[in-house]
């Protein structure tokens, strides 16, 4: 037993052991030290992916270097007085900066801190609502320096200070990119005020192990230090020196991977209260790393349940407390054990601790990926719903117009379209009950929302979630978009085709221009949401898109009834 991680593996137990000793015969552990790319994929394709995306492994080490310097700037920042910060980024640019947030935000002496990752309008003009723009940093993420949302944040929050402070508007401005992209020369002819330039062989879900993660630590006021040796303390229990049965992140691993194997591909998340955010972080990281091929972990992560839930044998088990969990789900969790569901329990000592969960969850990826036989480190379909979002935007250009979606159902606040797998599969019956009767017994449900991140919406949105459960009897998976194309939607399009996609759009009155581009936030919002229906259908998943008209939640509440 790993101290601080206790399993309970039920009819994985002989599977893991197995695993584990021919991996140790392997010599696995080493060769993932030596960078070998051969342990996941034989191609030169892959292999040359793979080479440029394990810098994660020993980032830590170059980070330490940089520890004084991101102290300094934290004090700086500090002392300069801000009122708030605003980080504008997109996956895992974005999403360990959030639980960052949520986890350690709201110290008094610090700037009060936001995470823009939403194109939609109303939730760009909610942000700049509660901010002194003066008084603001906004700290620019982004690897390639050219994603599309994040550029357009930034844009119109820049284009918004030089009204107040004119050439002097990039003293507000923080840049974090990699080496040779347009952000580096952009922050140094507009006089940003830092621009960190991270190393090129960090990939972006695993990029927390970097300035992508460090930076916003820093302005939320975590004692940088002491997070960075808490993530050096993990890879030093993972070290090419340890045996594979002594090391926490690869147990965790290969119980993913085998549990596959068996079936059970969805992976139910349980955080308690004091890290609650931390399940979107791993969210991200199993299904944009696992979901190819068509094959996947289908990552469950605050799905409502209740003492009469009742769970597949497609399921497996994983809390994360800091703290004590809910009596109710420590003793759910412990009944679902003694039936012989395999339950993983992982005890941090601290918040602090949440260093040392990021860096042994990205070995448990790594290994899990070797176990299923898929490269970890890249993303194919998520660039295929860009690539058609950036169609779209210059069929707008050209056209003044977004191609007409063939309607095929109405009500009195929605229209809906379905792809052609589901429209076959309802043989011409369509509408939202049959479309739910296309679901299999190991399937599970996605509803993903393209709709301001506001409490009451949020709220109804978990009442479908629950009553989609409840009905179907199937996991279900939520997420607002765009935030989830680049978290969970590689898995929807590129993991096994055991999914039914509900895609909710909300139909905008209000309009913000993006500056210098020939669309507003709402046309970027759309486009990604048709982009990325457009992906699906091509990948022949069972998917319906409703359109919602304002107000939001009259459309809402129609659907909850035609689910429920």
């Amino acid at each position: 037993m790993i101290e601080h991680q206790m399993t309970t593996l039920g009819d994985l137990q002989a599977a893991v052991e197995d695993r584990l000793n021919q991996y140790e015969k392997d010599q696995i552990i080493a060769r993932l030290w030596a960078k070998d790319p051969g342990i996941w994929k034989a191609d030169a394709h892959h292999q040359k992916i793979i080479k440029n995306r394990l810098g994660w492994l020993d980032s830590i080490d170059w980070l330490e270097t940089q520890a004084d310097d991101l102290k300094q700037f934290q004090d700086t920042i500090k002392q300069a007085g801000f009122s708030h910060a605003v980080l504008c980024g997109m996956g895992g640019s974005s999403l360990a900066p959030e639980v960052l947030r949520q986890t350690f935000g709201g110290k008094s002496g610090w700037p009060a801190f936001f995470v823009l990752d939403s194109t939609d309008p109303e939730q760009v003009a909610d942000i700049e609502k509660q901010i002194d723009l003066q008084q603001t940093l906004f700290i620019v993420s982004t690897k390639s320096g050219t994603t599309v949302e994040t550029v357009s944040f930034y844009q119109y929050f820049f284009e918004k200070l030089k009204q107040i402070k004119g050439d002097r508007a990039g003293e507000n401005f923080v840049a974090i990119t990699d080496a040779g992209t347009p952000l580096v020369q952009e922050g140094g002819r507009l006089g940003f005020r830092r621009v960190f330039i991270n190393p090129s062989n960090v990939g972006g879900r695993f990029s927390v192990l970097s300035y992508f993660g460090m930076v916003p630590a820093a302005v939320i006021g975590v004692p940088i230090k002491e997070m960075i040796q808490r993530i050096k303390m993990e890879k030093e229990v993972s070290s090419a020196n340890q045996k594979i049965h002594d090391i926490p992140g690869a147990i965790l691993g290969v119980i993913l991977g085998e549990a596959v194997k068996k079936g059970r591909d969805k992976l139910t998340i349980y955080v308690s209260e004091e890290i609650g955010s931390y399940g979107l972080w791993v969210e991200q990281l199993l299904a944009e790393s696992l979901g190819k091929e068509n094959k996947g972990i289908v990552p469950i992560f605050g799905e409502n349940v209740t003492p009469h839930t009742l769970f597949g044998s497609d399921r497996l088990f994983v809390s994360l407390s800091c703290g004590k969990l809910d009596q109710a789900l420590s003793r759910q969790l412990d009944e679902l054990s003694e039936k012989g569901y395999p339950v993983v329990h992982i005890k941090l000592a601290d918040p602090l601790d949440l260093g040392r969960q990021f860096y042994r969850w990205a070995i448990a990826t790594a290994i899990a990926g070797i176990t299923m036989e898929v490269d970890p480190f890249d993303e194919p379909n998520v660039q295929e719903s860009k690539d058609r979002t950036v169609a779209l935007l210059k069929t707008l250009q050209q056209e003044k117009k977004f191609p007409k979606q063939e309607v095929q159902l109405t009500g009195k606040c929605f229209e809906a379209s379905f792809s052609q797998a589901a429209l076959k599969g309802m043989k011409g019956k369509v509408n939202l009950t049959t479309f739910l009767s296309l679901l299999s017994k190991h399937d599970y449900i996605m509803l993903g929302a393209y709709l301001p991140y506001q409490a009451s919406i949020e709220k109804k949105l978990n009442t479908i979630r629950l009553k989609l459960s409840a009905r179907s009897g199937c996991a279900t998976m939520f997420g607002f978009g765009p935030r989830y194309l680049h978290s969970t939607g590689q898995l929807h399009k590129g993991g096994a085709n055991n999914c039914l996609i509900i895609q909710i759009v909300g139909k905008h009155q209000k309009q913000l221009q993006v500056p210098g581009q020939i669309y507003g936030f709402s046309e970027l919002e759309y486009a990604q949401a048709l982009g990325d229906f457009q992906a699906l259908d091509a990948k022949n998943r069972r998917a319906v898109q409703l359109r919602i008209e304002p107000s939001f939640l009259n459309g809402l509440n129609e659907i909850e009834k035609l689910l429920s």
